[in-house]
């Protein structure tokens, strides 16, 4: 199961995913993969975001491999 848990606090947002969707095996898996660009999406569009309003937005991304 892969769990994403965002989180704000000290004007940061905090985005961590972790785990596997495991509907195939690792490295094939297309949830996995969509799970990733929806996440990569959010990140850009937070990124974006900070950029036209710094003093409000700032992203902090936690990878575990």
């Amino acid at each position: 199961m892969v769990q994403i848990k965002v989180e704000r606090g000290s004007g940061k947002i905090h985005i961590k995913s972790d785990g596997h969707a495991n509907y195939a095996k690792h490295g094939s898996d297309i949830v996995c993969a969509g799970i990733s660009a929806i996440l990569e999406t959010t990140v850009l569009g937070l990124t974006e975001l900070a950029i036209a309003y710094p003093d409000y937005v700032s992203v902090d991304i936690e990878e575990e491999g």
